[in-house]
């Protein structure tokens, strides 16, 4: 078992899900993507999540586990 902080899968969903909150919460950026784009990238950070979960081997713990147990 791994700690959380070493998971691929959670490091690129917290990622994933920052630059969706930045993107969303300034109007800067409003309107800069063309209306395609959403879906699309959309589609690619679940089809990166599909990756990552081919290759996970280990379950994820909240807390370091006793290396004696």
């Amino acid at each position: 078992m791994k700690v959380w902080w070493k998971s691929k899968t959670i490091w690129f969903n917290a990622a994933a899900g920052g630059v969706g909150f930045i993107a969303a919460g300034w109007d800067q950026y409003a309107g800069t993507l063309p209306h395609w784009a959403a879906p699309l990238l959309g589609g690619l950070v679940m089809a990166a999540n599909v990756g990552l979960r081919f290759i996970t081997t280990d379950p994820v713990c909240l807390k370091q586990m006793d290396p004696d147990r």
